[in-house]
């Protein structure tokens, strides 16, 4: 709807009933003033220089008043407070209600006027008429200002006027926000990578800040073409690396798994973390120089606030980025033989380029340099990230967890105490304390293997370090029962108890064979084991010749010609000494009548529970 100001400075509306409405205000005639009163008041606020504060103008409503159309004047020190940009007044809900909106307009340097009117025949009720946003000057000193309601003119729908009174507020202004560039850690060295601990700070709180900066550079050159310069927004929780012409930045969401990278520097954005604690804000950045940006480059940090202020650039230390790629070296194994389930080993690594400049370490626990390394202890240190991590059994993915977590990695193999592990940098050694055990199932003679690969790409190789002998622990097997025990239905899910002495881990196969007799060779039966170490079920064939094979869970099934086992409905579950196995068995109309049901057991130490019955099953 267009608007117009006439001379005398109101606005009118266009259509017939808004005109009608205000004739009576700016000509100043009514058939009838009532006694009864409205009153209009503005809501206060508080806010800091540069920040935007909304008023609030609200209705209060006299018995028997009924208000069709209300104007009034704002009034305020134009030294304090502006219009805020774009769209400064939105109408209010009570307005909305009654079908009319609100329009304002600026009159002179300090003053607008608003009206709130409307084709609806409704009267306006008790409630927000309008609202109008300022913005507090950046440059205020006022510790306060006032804007007064003035000018106050309702009617109702016949065009007669209504007494209306105004009430105006005072904006609190708060003080503003200092920013600061605090410092970063380490605030020297040398090396092609490093993590940063980059602080800052704002005295308004930390969640007061804007943008926060990083340069790494001999100066501070702009615009910063072929140089190291990154910032993190607070608003979107993203990092930005600028590219090497200057011109536009590479940006990511902290925690996404990428990495951000130019022809001087690359920042693992994964590794980079955030955190806010009152004034202090810390960013932690994982960063990687290219051997092109060689040379002494100054640290510089730089922080703004909501309100525009900066902290200005501050020089907070010097970092080396070496010439040349470092060599790595996987050093030693402490100690470097032995014979227990349970050892905190000692592994040193080392970098001519500084320990920072080492990625990735490894420490591989094996027979063999078996790869793939399936049922294998095999973990890793990254730098970067500070995280420790453990292969799983069949080699598909790495258990992971940072340093000091009260939290075990482990597979069937071995486990790690990560709340016990610890890590050292110094000069150009790295120490990885490992808090290690081993399990009965891996008993053998290890060798420890450890290897080292810096962020140039360069490796040490793997370097054999010592040996240890995983102890064996005799336990005794035991087939302890089988559930349900008899029956007579072609389809069943059996639930089979195993056990050892020494842990469930201690056992190697359990079997179950589903027979009249214990015939051997077992042809033409139903005959399974299961192998705790590679957590795969087994199915004899028909010939008694080979095994069909598969992981329980898989969407499978095995067969032969006498029974069927569904995988996908199969589990096996140790807890303690125990063992369970359900078993989703099917047998076949041509394998009917009475069988017995064999369990055997066999541990790693050789020991076996021998065949025993637990129970009968007739196939119908």
């Amino acid at each position: 709807m267009r608007n117009a100001m006439n001379r005398s400075g109101d606005i009118r509306s266009r259509t017939t009933a808004q005109a009608i409405v205000m004739v009576g205000l700016v000509m100043g005639f009514s058939t009838h003033i009532w006694a009864a009163q409205t009153s209009l008041s503005v809501s206060g606020a508080s806010g800091v220089p540069g920040s935007n504060v909304t008023l609030a103008l609200s209705l209060a409503n006299a018995t028997g008043l009924s208000p069709a159309a209300i104007q009034w004047d704002l009034e305020y020190a134009s030294s304090d407070l502006s219009l805020a940009q774009g769209s400064y007044y939105a109408t209010g809900g009570a307005a909305a209600a009654a079908g009319k909106s609100a329009i304002c307009q600026m009159i002179s340097a300090g003053d607008i006027r608003c009206l709130v009117a409307g084709l609806s025949a409704e009267t306006l009720g008790p409630g927000v008429l309008a609202t109008i946003q300022f913005e507090i000057a950046p440059t205020t000193t006022n510790q306060s200002t006032q804007v007064s309601l003035v000018n106050s003119q309702a009617a109702d729908e016949s065009s007669n006027a209504l007494a209306i009174s105004g009430s105006g507020a005072t904006i609190i202004i708060g003080p503003r926000g200092v920013p600061g560039a605090v410092s970063v850690s380490p605030s020297s060295g040398s090396g092609l990578g490093n993590s940063f601990a980059l602080q800052y700070s704002d005295t308004d709180g930390a969640a007061n800040l804007e943008k926060v900066y990083a340069y790494f550079n001999a100066t501070l050159a702009n615009p910063a073409s072929n140089s190291c310069f990154i910032y993190y927004s607070i608003a979107t929780n993203q990092i930005n690396l600028l590219n090497d012409t200057s011109t536009e930045y590479l940006t990511a969401t902290l925690g996404t798994t990428t990495t951000l990278q130019n022809s001087q520097c690359s920042l693992n954005v994964a590794a980079t973390t955030v955190a806010m604690n009152g004034n202090t804000l810390t960013l932690n950045v994982a960063m990687t120089f290219k051997v092109a940006y060689a040379g002494v480059k100054n640290i510089y940090l730089y922080a703004t606030d909501a309100s525009g202020a900066t902290s200005g650039w501050q020089t907070e230390g010097t970092w080396t980025v070496p010439s040349g790629s470092g060599t790595p070296a996987a050093v030693s194994a402490t100690p470097s033989s032995g014979s227990l389930a349970s050892q905190n080993f000692v592994l040193r690594y080392s970098d001519t380029a500084g320990a920072s400049n080492l990625q990735l370490v490894y420490a591989y626990f094996n027979a063999t340099l078996a790869n793939p390394a399936v049922n294998t202890c095999l973990l890793y240190y990254n730098v970067a990230t500070n995280q420790i991590n453990v292969l799983n059994d069949m080699s598909t993915a790495y258990l992971t967890a940072t340093l000091g977590t009260a939290t075990t990695l482990q597979n069937s193999q071995c486990s790690v105490n990560v709340a016990t592990t610890t890590v050292a940098l110094t000069g150009n050694s790295l120490t990885l304390n490992l808090s290690m055990s081993f399990k009965p199932a891996f008993a053998g003679t290890k060798n420890i293997y450890t290897y080292a690969r810096d962020v140039s790409g360069a490796s040490s190789g793997w370097q054999t370090e010592g040996t240890w002998t995983v102890p064996v622990v005799l336990g005794t097997p035991a087939a302890v029962s089988v559930t349900p025990n008899s029956g007579s239905v072609a389809s069943q899910n059996f639930q089979l108890q195993y056990s050892d002495t020494a842990g469930a881990s201690n056992l190697q196969l359990v079997y179950v064979y589903f027979n009249a007799t214990l015939a051997n060779p077992a042809t033409n039966s139903c005959f399974l084991y299961y192998n705790v170490a590679s957590h795969r079920i087994n199915l004899l064939n028909d010939g008694s010749t080979a095994y069909s094979s598969a992981t329980p869970g898989t969407a499978t099934t095995l067969q032969n010609s006498q029974c069927s086992l569904n995988v996908a409905a199969t589990t096996a579950t140790p807890s303690g000494n125990g063992l369970t196995l359900n078993l989703a068995m099917m047998f076949t109309p041509g394998y009917a009548g009475a069988k017995s049901i064999y369990m055997y057991a066999t541990d790693i130490s050789g020991t076996d529970s021998g065949w025993e019955s637990q129970g009968t099953w007739t196939v119908p």
